[in-house]
Protein backbone atom coordinates (compact mmCIF):
# COMPACT_ATOMS: atom_id res chain seq x y z
CA UNK A 1 0.00 0.00 0.00
CA UNK A 2 2.81 2.36 0.88
CA UNK A 3 4.43 1.67 -2.49
CA UNK A 4 1.26 2.70 -4.41
CA UNK A 5 0.89 5.81 -2.26
CA UNK A 6 4.43 6.86 -3.16
CA UNK A 7 3.78 6.28 -6.89
CA UNK A 8 0.54 8.24 -6.67
CA UNK A 9 2.24 11.17 -4.87
CA UNK A 10 5.11 11.24 -7.37
CA UNK A 11 2.67 11.09 -10.28
CA UNK A 12 0.59 13.89 -8.81
CA UNK A 13 3.73 15.96 -8.23
CA UNK A 14 4.77 15.38 -11.84
CA UNK A 15 1.35 16.42 -13.22
CA UNK A 16 1.23 19.56 -11.04
CA UNK A 17 4.80 20.49 -12.04
CA UNK A 18 3.90 20.04 -15.68
CA UNK A 19 0.82 22.27 -15.32
CA UNK A 20 2.87 24.98 -13.57
CA UNK A 21 5.50 24.76 -16.34
CA UNK A 22 2.80 25.20 -19.02
CA UNK A 23 1.39 28.23 -17.20
CA UNK A 24 4.83 29.84 -16.91
CA UNK A 25 5.48 29.22 -20.63
CA UNK A 26 2.10 30.71 -21.54
CA UNK A 27 2.81 33.90 -19.57
CA UNK A 28 6.33 34.17 -21.03
CA UNK A 29 5.07 33.78 -24.60
CA UNK A 30 2.34 36.36 -24.13
CA UNK A 31 4.78 38.85 -22.61
CA UNK A 32 7.71 38.35 -24.97
CA UNK A 33 6.14 37.47 -28.32
CA UNK A 34 5.07 40.19 -30.72
CA UNK A 35 1.69 39.01 -31.99
CA UNK A 36 0.09 40.97 -34.79
CA UNK A 37 -3.54 41.88 -34.15
CA UNK A 38 -6.18 39.89 -35.96
CA UNK A 39 -6.88 41.89 -39.11
CA UNK A 40 -9.99 40.28 -40.57
CA UNK A 41 -13.42 40.08 -39.00
CA UNK A 42 -16.37 38.12 -40.32
CA UNK A 43 -19.72 39.78 -40.77
CA UNK A 44 -22.99 37.96 -41.43
CA UNK A 45 -24.08 40.34 -44.19
CA UNK A 46 -20.86 41.00 -46.14
CA UNK A 47 -18.43 38.27 -45.12
CA UNK A 48 -14.88 39.35 -44.40
CA UNK A 49 -13.62 42.88 -43.80
CA UNK A 50 -10.75 44.36 -41.83
CA UNK A 51 -11.14 45.52 -38.23
CA UNK A 52 -12.74 48.99 -38.42
CA UNK A 53 -10.52 51.80 -37.15
CA UNK A 54 -7.44 49.57 -36.82
CA UNK A 55 -4.07 51.25 -37.14
CA UNK A 56 -1.08 49.00 -36.64
CA UNK A 57 2.39 48.21 -37.90
CA UNK A 58 3.01 44.90 -39.64
CA UNK A 59 6.22 43.32 -40.86
CA UNK A 60 5.86 42.51 -44.57
CA UNK A 61 7.11 38.93 -45.04
CA UNK A 62 8.44 39.60 -48.55
CA UNK A 63 10.59 42.59 -47.65
CA UNK A 64 10.95 42.41 -43.88
CA UNK A 65 9.93 46.09 -43.73
CA UNK A 66 7.57 47.60 -41.19
CA UNK A 67 4.34 48.76 -42.84
CA UNK A 68 1.78 51.08 -41.26
CA UNK A 69 -1.70 49.73 -41.97
CA UNK A 70 -4.69 52.00 -41.42
CA UNK A 71 -8.24 50.70 -41.74
CA UNK A 72 -11.18 53.11 -42.00
CA UNK A 73 -14.40 52.82 -39.99
CA UNK A 74 -16.04 50.74 -42.74
CA UNK A 75 -13.35 48.07 -42.38
CA UNK A 76 -11.29 48.74 -45.53
CA UNK A 77 -8.00 50.43 -46.41
CA UNK A 78 -7.84 54.02 -47.55
CA UNK A 79 -9.82 57.09 -46.62
CA UNK A 80 -13.49 56.96 -45.84
CA UNK A 81 -15.71 59.23 -47.90
CA UNK A 82 -19.14 60.62 -46.99
CA UNK A 83 -22.17 58.84 -48.46
CA UNK A 84 -23.32 61.86 -50.40
CA UNK A 85 -20.96 63.06 -53.07
CA UNK A 86 -20.64 66.64 -54.15
CA UNK A 87 -21.12 68.02 -57.64
CA UNK A 88 -18.22 67.39 -60.00
CA UNK A 89 -17.18 64.27 -58.08
CA UNK A 90 -16.53 60.90 -59.69
CA UNK A 91 -16.39 57.85 -57.50
CA UNK A 92 -14.53 54.65 -58.28
CA UNK A 93 -15.02 51.50 -56.19
CA UNK A 94 -12.29 48.85 -56.28
CA UNK A 95 -13.04 45.27 -55.30
CA UNK A 96 -10.47 42.51 -54.99
CA UNK A 97 -8.77 40.01 -52.72
CA UNK A 98 -5.42 40.01 -50.93
CA UNK A 99 -3.49 41.03 -54.03
CA UNK A 100 -5.59 44.16 -54.46
CA UNK A 101 -5.86 44.93 -50.74
CA UNK A 102 -2.04 44.70 -50.63
CA UNK A 103 -1.96 44.65 -46.84
CA UNK A 104 1.82 44.03 -46.91
CA UNK A 105 2.44 47.18 -48.94
CA UNK A 106 2.53 50.81 -47.86
CA UNK A 107 -0.71 52.65 -48.59
CA UNK A 108 0.93 54.99 -51.13
CA UNK A 109 1.83 52.01 -53.35
CA UNK A 110 -1.63 50.42 -53.41
CA UNK A 111 -3.84 50.35 -56.50
CA UNK A 112 -6.21 52.80 -54.80
CA UNK A 113 -3.58 55.44 -54.15
CA UNK A 114 -1.80 55.08 -57.50
CA UNK A 115 -5.09 55.22 -59.44
CA UNK A 116 -6.31 58.18 -57.41
CA UNK A 117 -3.09 60.10 -58.09
CA UNK A 118 -3.11 59.31 -61.81
CA UNK A 119 -6.77 60.28 -62.28
CA UNK A 120 -6.25 63.58 -60.42
CA UNK A 121 -3.27 64.41 -62.66
CA UNK A 122 -5.03 63.52 -65.92
CA UNK A 123 -8.50 64.93 -65.18
CA UNK A 124 -7.94 68.03 -63.08
CA UNK A 125 -11.50 69.35 -63.41
CA UNK A 126 -12.96 66.36 -61.51
CA UNK A 127 -12.79 65.49 -57.81
CA UNK A 128 -11.84 61.80 -57.88
CA UNK A 129 -12.77 59.65 -54.91
CA UNK A 130 -11.29 56.19 -55.26
CA UNK A 131 -12.64 53.79 -52.65
CA UNK A 132 -10.99 50.45 -51.95
CA UNK A 133 -13.25 47.61 -50.80
CA UNK A 134 -10.68 44.86 -51.27
CA UNK A 135 -10.16 42.29 -48.53
CA UNK A 136 -7.98 39.22 -48.26
CA UNK A 137 -9.84 36.02 -49.07
CA UNK A 138 -12.77 37.69 -50.85
CA UNK A 139 -14.40 35.86 -53.74
CA UNK A 140 -16.21 37.53 -56.62
CA UNK A 141 -19.60 36.52 -55.18
CA UNK A 142 -18.66 38.04 -51.83
CA UNK A 143 -17.62 41.23 -53.62
CA UNK A 144 -20.96 41.39 -55.43
CA UNK A 145 -22.75 40.95 -52.12
CA UNK A 146 -20.59 43.68 -50.54
CA UNK A 147 -21.52 46.01 -53.39
CA UNK A 148 -25.23 45.33 -52.93
CA UNK A 149 -25.17 45.57 -49.12
CA UNK A 150 -22.83 48.51 -48.49
CA UNK A 151 -21.22 50.14 -51.53
CA UNK A 152 -24.21 50.85 -53.77
CA UNK A 153 -25.37 53.59 -51.39
CA UNK A 154 -22.19 55.59 -52.17
CA UNK A 155 -23.42 56.29 -55.71
CA UNK A 156 -20.25 55.07 -57.43
CA UNK A 157 -19.66 55.90 -61.09
CA UNK A 158 -17.20 53.12 -61.91
CA UNK A 159 -16.58 49.70 -60.40
CA UNK A 160 -13.30 47.85 -60.82
CA UNK A 161 -13.35 44.17 -59.90
CA UNK A 162 -9.83 42.75 -59.80
CA UNK A 163 -9.65 38.98 -59.58
CA UNK A 164 -7.09 36.22 -59.57
CA UNK A 165 -8.16 33.27 -61.69
CA UNK A 166 -6.16 30.89 -59.49
CA UNK A 167 -8.79 30.84 -56.74
CA UNK A 168 -11.23 33.75 -56.86
CA UNK A 169 -13.80 31.92 -58.98
CA UNK A 170 -13.38 28.56 -57.23
CA UNK A 171 -13.93 30.36 -53.89
CA UNK A 172 -17.54 30.84 -55.03
CA UNK A 173 -18.16 27.08 -54.84
CA UNK A 174 -18.58 25.01 -51.69
CA UNK A 175 -17.32 21.96 -53.58
CA UNK A 176 -14.14 23.63 -54.88
CA UNK A 177 -13.07 25.68 -51.85
CA UNK A 178 -13.17 25.68 -48.07
CA UNK A 179 -13.12 29.48 -47.93
CA UNK A 180 -16.01 30.56 -45.63
CA UNK A 181 -18.99 32.04 -47.44
CA UNK A 182 -22.00 34.09 -46.49
CA UNK A 183 -24.14 33.26 -49.52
Amino acid sequence: MRYFSKIFNNGLLFVLSFIVLLCVLEVAIRLLANFSPRLIQRSADIGGHYRPGLETRLIAPESGKSILVSINQLGFRGPQFPRNKSVNTMRVAIFGDSQTAAINMSQTNTLRDVLSTQLAKKFTDVDWQVMDFSVSGASTAQQLNLFRQRVKQYDVDLVICAFYNGNDFSDNSRQLSSNPRIY
